[in-house]
């Protein structure tokens, strides 16, 4: 396809489909498709999931992820977890459609030098590319699994990773800490007040953790929390690159 039809094809389907920050991500998902940036096997998937699943069908959209997810699985699984060039993490064995969406925005951009998808639609990844250099040191502020941390470490960061939820330290962050370099494990929620307060946990939803929705059918645990500020005296930190 040439360069000018290409071009007159996008103008169509921006005719045809509303605006707005979603139908912008879906039409660079589209064209760098049809101009062979995209690896066929596996990112047709997300095309497919990305608008068919999320704008019409929500559970197309889940059943979409999960292939992906078998896709990653195939291609980067090793023993308990995956190795993306490099990058460690433990698998997941629920909840695949969120860590998908969470390797395209965090995990892909790195090892693949392109920047953002579009999944989330919000945080730093639409932005920019996120600069960390050898050295900086990160602040991973709700590190859940790790995959930041992970992605912070292969690029040379000194990683904090503050995750307060205990099933989650022990199933998955503690794992992604030994395979990965300069990751150090912080068991606080960062607040704006020292002490201790109530967190709920979804039981399917590994990211799910939230100190305001309260359904029935989350389990509650007492977490320690701690300002940022005063962590950071605590700990004799000279300096923050990123957060």
């Amino acid at each position: 396809m040439s360069q000018s039809a290409l071009n007159k094809m996008i103008e169509k389907l921006k005719s045809r489909l509303p605006g707005g920050l979603h139908f912008q991500s879906l039409i660079q998902i589209i064209y760098y498709f049809l101009v062979g940036k995209f690896n066929l096997e596996l990112d047709l998937p997300v095309i497919k999931a990305y608008f068919f699943g999320e704008k019409i069908a929500h559970n197309d959209f889940i059943l979409g992820y999960k292939k992906y997810y078998k896709i990653i699985e195939n291609s980067y699984g090793k023993f308990d977890y995956f190795d993306f060039y490099g990058i460690k993490v433990p698998k997941v064995e629920k909840d695949t459609a969120n860590f998908v969406r969470e390797f395209l925005d965090i995990i892909y951009p790195v090892i693949f030098n392109y920047h953002h998808i579009g999944i989330w639609g919000e945080g730093p990844y639409i932005y920019g590319p996120v600069n960390i250099k050898k050295g900086d040191i990160i602040i991973d502020a709700g590190a859940n699994i790790g995959l930041f941390s992970a992605a912070a470490s292969y690029l040379g960061g000194i990683v904090y990773s503050f995750e307060p939820v205990n099933d989650i330290i022990k199933n998955y962050l503690e794992k992604t800490a030994k395979l990965n370099k300069n990751i150090n494990i912080v068991p606080f929620a960062l607040s704006n007040k020292n002490g201790k307060t109530e967190i709920n946990i979804s039981p399917d939803n590994i990211g799910q953790s939230s100190f305001i929705l309260k359904p029935k059918s989350f389990q509650k645990q007492i977490i320690n929390t701690v300002t940022l500020d005063d962590w950071v005296k605590q700990n004799n930190i000279q300096r923050v690159d990123f957060i």
